[in-house]
């Protein structure tokens, strides 16, 4: 593989760029650990999203006010996602390495450096490899990041580590809140609010945190709807907001003395036979209470016996437990731990516009699929490729009154007794599609075929977003114009190929945060690195003032001409197909052909935030990957293409893993070839009792739930 074709994540992407006016600040610096939890979080939910949605149908895109809470996460997130990771592996892998190998060291604090990990415990301890000590007193230690990788299926040893903030040099702070017992924050009421609202945010979000239960007491109630089930908001004058905590904390303690463990080591396990407890506890410091004074001694006489900690916002003088202060310039300091930081905070707004967005993902009910232009082949088709819905009639239109044709031209019953599909699909994915319609979808694109022998030969500029983002250059491109900034130009192409009309120097700085005049530099090493048209002797981006759209708008305007993208030809392809019927199976198949993975992955940390604004290109597209592999599997199906169905299916689930169609057709291929137990069992551990991250399985959406029933190989043996 030449440099120009090495895909765009493994290029270097130094360019400096302001800093985006949308970007949520408490998500910034070591805010990006929760900017990581919140991203895997939305993912998460996104992919159930996807899993819920009809065929021909796409997800629910956020409302408008909700996307800068998006691109923050998309940025942000992306970036500290590795680093989440390898916190994770690090407790992980610290809850074994102790020296006996039984009860996990008890651990005060994180610390993030370059490349690496470092823990400091509470007493000196001897640890295995990876582990090296630093300095050799046996209180600190370090991991090098993915020096290993800790499978574990046992309960996290550490729920409540949190990031607290950045040191002077750049190094993210994390510190064991369990460990702390409890803690006073004292100083700017402000920002003691906003830092008590980040550490319920992580509570929430963060993957060693799933069985903690936190109760806000008169503070952060922005927090609740990020879990629900595990946080709840009480009022300073209820009564009974403590009494879960106490009774949690006192059959804790008890549990330790039993089975003579701290909390950590007995809930690594479950000693017991049972789940041990992990509770936070965050309290307006104006809270006075018999409960609360019952709370703290529990916890202050039991110390790392409890499984709870009690954070005391705002408080006040004596000092209950470890001070904390939180400084009106911004910074937290801890001195039992030495610390002086840049202090991590939400306000009140960046936490109820990162719960509005996770709630808006838990919808899962699909919507129409939008349209992505109106002009030339796009004008006959949605975003995704598909014929327009008042263009195509129904799968039963008589032929003789409305000439025409579908892809799948079986009568449904027929198909129904084969596929694992539903009379609303088929009407989605192979209409009736009138002759008038073909001739003017054929006729507003005629040189597809030219451009797939293009793309085939390698002899234009072209981008691959259906799999691992790629780009390279044709015959008469020059590569080293962007050596070394691979991913950050590869981006910038993105960016034009999906703007078609062209778009303004200003569009640019919007989208890439930079100013006009470096932005200017930037898109002509794009023009040098696409290089000339040989049949037009034309750039393939032309000065803006001579693009097609910059002559007929009079004003500068960059468009690209003749670049080719595997998303454009990909929607082409399927509406031509779609119009041809039976003939335009292989048109489907060949679309299937440019796909190498899921959409639109390897994107350049910090980057992409813009495919958040406008039409959601990267979701339509993983539908459309989908929706055009079930059809192909359909008609496959129907005709006894097993190999064919196969392929059309892998393909799928290479794209969206998540998805339940792909693994609904991939148990129909198997019965079809004969295999029935083996589709059931599919049925069973792939569909219906699939789940993430340790959960139990989500509730199937309808339309599985039916097909789950009811596979085709019972309905064609009942009706045999």
């Amino acid at each position: 593989m030449s440099s120009d074709e090495k895909p765009a994540s493994e290029a270097s992407d130094r360019d400096a760029e302001a800093p985006a006016p949308w970007l949520l600040v408490g998500l910034t610096g070591a805010g990006g650990v929760l900017a990581a939890g919140l991203l895997a979080a939305l993912r998460q939910r996104r992919r159930a999203q996807f899993r819920a949605r009809r065929p021909g149908r796409t997800i629910q895109a956020p409302p408008p006010e909700l996307v800068p809470v998006e691109k923050t996460l998309m940025t942000e997130g992306q970036a500290a996602t590795p680093t989440l990771l390898a916190i994770d592996q690090a407790l992980k892998l610290l809850a074994v390495s102790g020296e006996d190998r039984v009860a996990p060291p008890q651990l005060l604090a994180v610390q993030l450096l370059p490349g690496e990990v470092a823990v400091q415990l509470v007493e000196p301890v001897t640890l295995a490899h990876p582990w090296r000590p630093d300095p050799a007193d046996g209180r600190r230690w370090l991991l090098a990041a993915g020096a290993h990788e800790q499978e574990s299926t046992a309960r996290s040893a550490y729920p409540q580590l949190v990031s607290v903030g950045l040191d002077d040099d750049g190094a993210t702070w994390l510190v064991n809140l369990e460990q702390l017992g409890t803690i006073s924050l004292t100083g700017d009421p402000t920002y003691a609010a906003d830092f008590a609202r980040y550490l319920a945010a992580e509570i929430a979000v963060n993957p060693w945190a799933r069985q903690v239960q936190l109760d806000c007491i008169g503070i952060a109630p922005e927090a609740v709807p990020l879990d629900p089930a595990r946080i709840r908001h009480h009022r300073l004058e209820d009564p009974a907001s403590l009494d879960a905590a106490i009774a949690a904390a006192g059959a804790t303690v008890d549990k330790c003395a039993e089975h003579d463990v701290t909390a950590a080591a007995g809930r690594v396990d479950d000693l017991g036979g049972d789940v041990w407890d992990s509770w936070l506890v965050l309290v307006n410091g104006a809270l006075s209470s018999s409960p609360l004074d019952r709370l703290l001694a529990l916890v202050g006489e039991h110390p790392a016996r409890t499984g709870t900690a009690v954070v005391m916002v705002a408080d006040t003088e004596p000092i209950r437990g470890l001070g904390v202060r939180l400084t009106g310039q911004g910074r937290v300091l801890i001195p039992s731990l030495g610390l002086d930081l840049i202090a991590n905070g939400l306000t009140p707004a960046e936490a109820k516009g990162c719960a509005l967005l996770l709630a808006h993902a838990d919808l899962l009910d699909d919507v129409e699929m939008p349209s992505d232009g109106d002009d030339g082949w796009r004008e006959y088709c949605d975003a995704a490729g598909a014929i327009r819905d008042e263009l195509v009639l129904p799968r039963d239109t008589d032929p003789e009154s409305e000439p025409g044709a579908t892809v799948v031209p079986a009568p449904d019953a027929e198909v129904l007794d084969v596929a694992a599909t539903t009379a609303d699909d088929l009407q989605q994915l192979a209409p009736h599609v009138p002759d008038k319609v073909r001739a003017a979808v054929e006729g507003a694109d005629p040189g597809l075929d030219a451009d797939l022998a293009a793309w085939a030969a390698g002899t234009r500029p072209h981008l691959r977003l259906l799999g691992p983002i790629q780009a390279r250059t044709g015959t008469t491109g020059k590569p080293t114009a962007v050596a070394k900034r691979k991913a950050f130009y590869t981006e910038l192409l993105a960016f034009l190929v999906l703007h078609p009309q062209g778009v303004t120097i200003d569009q640019v700085v919007d989208a890439f945060g930079s100013d006009a005049t470096q932005m200017r530099v930037h898109l002509s090493k794009v023009r040098s690195w696409l290089g000339v048209d040989p049949t037009t002797g034309g750039n393939y981006l032309p000065d803006a003032t001579k693009s097609p759209a910059g002559i007929a708008r009079g004003m500068g305007i960059y468009q690209l001409v003749g670049v080719l993208a595997d998303i454009d030809l990909f929607r082409r392809l399927r509406s031509r197909g779609q119009a041809r019927g039976t003939e335009g199976l292989s048109d489907l198949q060949a679309a299937l052909e440019l796909v190498t993975g899921e959409p639109f992955t390897g994107q350049r940390g910090r980057g992409w935030a813009w495919l958040a604004d406008g039409v959601r290109i990267d979701q339509h597209m993983v539908c459309a990957v989908v929706d055009v592999a079930h059809t192909v599997t359909i008609a496959a199906l129907h005709t006894g293409d097993l190999a064919l169905a196969r392929t059309a299916t892998e393909t799928a689930l290479l794209a969206a893993p998540y998805e339940d169609t792909p693994r609904l057709d991939l148990a129909a291929v198997v019965a079809a070839e004969g295999d029935r137990q083996s589709a059931e069992r599919m049925l069973r551990d792939d569909v219906s009792n699939r789940a993430e991250d340790g959960e139990a399985p989500d509730d199937l959406p309808v339309r599985s739930a039916e097909l789950v029933a009811s596979p085709p190989w019972q309905r064609k043996s009942r009706v045999a």
